[in-house]
């Protein structure tokens, strides 16, 4: 509804935080929060980074490539595209360092 119909918003409308007659109280709870928004989520698995470089990486780690894995077997009629992305990548990350994707097996035995 535009402001010049009078809705029934009881008077008050959207608080612009920049112009002139703030409401300081307002501006520190927009503020408190203003880390939400520089979070970056991957589309793909839900990976939830703090920056821009922290999800690029994210994209050569074992939790990305194994989604890609993932997915060929949740979807059985893409199977062999997923398949194939999935390997190439696995190559690719493999090919910059070796042990990008190796974990300690140590950890495994550990029992939480």
């Amino acid at each position: 509804m535009k402001p010049d119909q009078g809705g029934g918003g009881g008077g008050k409308d959207l608080v612009d935080f920049g112009g002139p007659g703030k409401d300081p109280a307002e501006e520190g709870a927009r503020r408190k929060y203003s880390w939400l928004e520089r979070l970056v989520v991957c589309q793909e698995c839900s990976h939830v980074a703090p920056d821009l470089e922290r999800h690029r990486q994210h994209f050569k780690e074992a939790r990305h490539i194994n989604w890609l894995r993932a997915q060929a077997y949740r979807e059985p009629k893409k199977r062999a595209l997923w398949l194939k992305i999935w390997f190439k990548t696995v190559e690719e990350v493999e090919e910059a360092n070796p042990w990008a994707l190796a974990f300690d097996e140590t950890e495994e035995l550990l029992v939480v």
